[in-house]
Parts: C-alpha cells; sequence; structure tokens
C-alpha cells in the first residue's frame, strides 16, 4: 500500500529519482503486470498517475490545477517513468510516483485467493473495499446486487456468480464541487483530466487484479469503447451501465450472459 509509509511502495515513491531501489518479488510482479494492463489498456489505466494525485489533491480535499500545473504533472505521469531492473525498480523524476487506486484491493484480493486455494472446501465472499471475491466450493453460486450508478441504495440487477471477483467502477461517491462544476475521483491518465459521471462498469473475473484494473480502465475510455474493447481483448466478463436523462442504458458482453437475472424494474 502507498498509504503505509514503511510499504516497500512507499519506499519507491520516496526514493531518489535513478537510484535501484530493491524490492519483494511479489511487488516486481505486481508492478510488472501493471505495466503490461497500461499498455493493453492503451494507457487507460496507469500505475504511475501519482503527479495526478497531486496535482488534484486527491488524498485531500480537491482542488483544480492551473493549466501550468496540470502540464507539468502530465510531463511526471506515465508507466515509462518507472523502470523495472531485475528485483529492482527505478524512478524516473521526482515527481513520478506510484498510485495503487486501480489495483491495489485486486492485489489484495489475489493474495488472498491464492491463500483460499489450499482450503478445498471453503466457501468464501470476502469484500475488499467494495471489490468481492466469491468462491461457491461446490455449492449454490452466489448472488451479488448491481447498484444504481448514482442511487448506489438501490439495485438494478442481480448477477449469478459461482467463483470470481467482481469490481465496480463509477464516480457517484467519490468527488468534490468546485465553482458549481463536480470533479470525480477517476482520472484519465492521457489527458490528466477526471472523467466526467456517465454511469459505471462492473467487470467479473476469475482473476481480482484484472477486475480491479479494468473496472478503472474500461470506465475511463467511456460507454461505447469499453464494451467493444472488452469483447474483443479480455475473457473478463462485462457490464456497462450508462446513465441518460431517458433512463439507464445497460450492455454487457456475451459471456456476461450467464450471470445475468431478470432487471429489478422496467423504470431503470
Amino acid at each position: 500500500s502507498t498509504w503505509a509509509p514503511k510499504s516497500p511502495l512507499s519506499q519507491l515513491n520516496r526514493s531518489v529519482p535513478g537510484t535501484l531501489v530493491p524490492l519483494p518479488e511479489e511487488v516486481i510482479a505486481f508492478l510488472s503486470e501493471a505495466r503490461h494492463w497500461s499498455e493493453r489498456t492503451g494507457g487507460s489505466f496507469d500505475p504511475a498517475v501519482g503527479a495526478l494525485v497531486d496535482a488534484w489533491d486527491q488524498r485531500g480535499s480537491g482542488r483544480v490545477p492551473t493549466g501550468q500545473e496540470l502540464a507539468i504533472a502530465l510531463e511526471n505521469t506515465g508507466q515509462s517513468l518507472l523502470r523495472i531492473e531485475g528485483a529492482h525498480a527505478v524512478r524516473e523524476k521526482e515527481a513520478a510516483w506510484i498510485d495503487t487506486g486501480a489495483f491495489g484491493k485486486g492485489a489484495g484480493l489475489r493474495a488472498i485467493k491464492e491463500i483460499l486455494e489450499e482450503e478445498l472446501d471453503a466457501r468464501v465472499l470476502v469484500d475488499l473495499g467494495g471489490q468481492l471475491l466469491v468462491r461457491s466450493a461446490g455449492s449454490l453460486p452466489r448472488e451479488v446486487e448491481v447498484a444504481h450508478p448514482s442511487r448506489r441504495g438501490e439495485s438494478i440487477l442481480t448477477l449469478t456468480i459461482a467463483n470470481g471477483s467482481i469490481a465496480t467502477s463509477g464516480t457517484s461517491e467519490r468527488w468534490f464541487e468546485n465553482d458549481g462544476e463536480r470533479y470525480g475521483h477517476i482520472l484519465d491518465p492521457r489527458t490528466g483530466l477526471p472523467v466526467a459521471h456517465w454511469g459505471s462498469v462492473t467487470v467479473v473475473s476469475e482473476d481480482p487484479f484484472e477486475a480491479d484494473v479494468l473496472a478503472t480502465a474500461l470506465y475511463v475510455m467511456g460507454p461505447d469503447e469499453a464494451l467493444v474493447w472488452a469483447e474483443r481483448n479480455t475473457r473478463a466478463a462485462v457490464l456497462v451501465v450508462h446513465e441518460r436523462e431517458e433512463g439507464l442504458d445497460i450492455n454487457w458482453t456475451s459471456n456476461m450472459e450467464v450471470m445475468l437475472e431478470k432487471l429489478k424494474a422496467s423504470r431503470f
């Protein structure tokens, strides 16, 4: 975690640029995988967005950066500013740092899943910050509710899942307001700007890390591109809920069909 000051990632984020920082094998593996997903998603996901997090004060109360501040932050953003050499990693610029917001929960749930795989008969439901890990262990599948993108207390449909991880991304719960304009917490690493609220993306994958990364990356892509990309590039099942003035436009990848139950009500 980058919130824990003594963690390996925090030490990397504080390191002198150009300095080799030794990291545990599992951390190197996660960073390498994060870089891989950044490339696969065309940069809609990127682990090295710390400069943008700082510019928008996302770990504080939120602020709108000036054009110059945003330009500088973008110069210090991108996985190319993180170099991995064997069991070491190197930051290339002082303001560049790794933020785990889009993959930390997935990494944690993957570790939990690996431990639980030793318990053959364990029926599990783990909730880590809203991302779920489900294991039925031969018993009946779990029913998981998908919430309305804006009215989070309302369920719009149910997913029936035997095994896997479920991650949902949207901007309705974390945002700040400035001069009457609302800014969400999901940033587009390519532009440096917060993604406008449009709905939500739910991803179901056997791999919690993939589910976490893709939920964010697909939300950044937008409702149309997300669905096309998912059908072509991943085995993960994806549900896209586009919130329009006339109601919700709900679409999904073909492999999500078996998990879907009837929509809760026609009014959505």
